[in-house]
Order: structure tokens, then C-alpha cells, then sequence
């Protein structure tokens, strides 16, 4: 992923605590797929219910855009997404963990920076 390599990505997960135990994580998977499936299935009166917060869009560009966050693969992803999650999460380890790839412009400001363990010099926290 360094220019060349393009991956499906999910623009945003959800996540459960694994200590809640595997009924109730099933429980919430089972939940969240029906929600989104019944938006997928009453679209229309979902992208009506959007339009308060649309910004002034017009009803089909707001349809369009919904489609772009919203869609069958909300539902599962499958592999090539998994596979897509794996690399992100390789490729922000390796640019984190690695003090050669450090990239400045990540540092929004100076409350990214702490003092370094026992060092007594103060260490750029990456934000990714």
C-alpha cells in the first residue's frame, strides 16, 4: 500500500468486547446485520430519513452517496475486505513500529508529543 497497491477497505467497523461472551457477541453481530440489511431493503425511506443532515444535497446525489457507504458489502465483506484489513493493519504496524518511516505531516500538533520512558527527551508520538 506505499502509492501502487490499491485495497477495498471498510470506511469504519464496529467493535465488541470479546469478555461479553460468545452469545451476546452474537447476539449484537446477528443485531447489527438485520439493522443494515432493513436499510439496504427500505433504501428509499432511508435516504429520505438522511436528508436532514444531507446539507443541502439533492435526493439523488444523497441516494449516491449513501450507496458509497452503505451497500452489500456493509454486510460482509468477505475475504478480499479481510484481506484489505490485514494489509492496513501490516502496513500502519510496520510505519508506526519503524523510526525510518517516520512521516511528520502525520503529527497534527505538539499534544501528540510525550516524554520518552527514562529518556528525559521529549518523543513525536505518530497519529495514524
Amino acid at each position: 500500500m506505499d502509492g501502487g497497491d490499491r485495497a477495498a477497505s471498510a470506511l469504519g467497523a464496529n467493535a465488541v468486547r470479546k469478555d461479553l461472551g460468545p452469545e451476546t457477541l452474537r447476539d449484537i453481530a446477528q443485531i447489527l446485520k438485520a439493522s443494515i440489511q432493513y436499510g439496504l431493503d427500505h433504501r428509499k425511506e432511508a435516504v429520505l430519513h438522511s436528508m436532514r443532515w444531507a446539507r443541502d444535497m439533492e435526493v439523488d446525489l444523497a441516494d449516491k452517496f449513501v450507496g458509497m457507504y452503505v451497500n452489500d458489502w456493509t454486510l460482509d465483506y468477505g475475504e478480499r475486505g479481510r484481506e484489505a484489513i490485514r494489509t492496513l493493519l501490516r502496513v500502519g504496524f510496520e510505519r508506526v513500529s519503524s523510526p525510518t518511516r517516520w512521516n511528520s505531516s502525520l503529527l497534527r500538533n505538539e499534544r501528540y508529543c510525550r516524554p520518552s520512558r527514562g529518556s528525559g527527551r521529549t518523543e513525536k508520538r505518530r497519529s495514524i
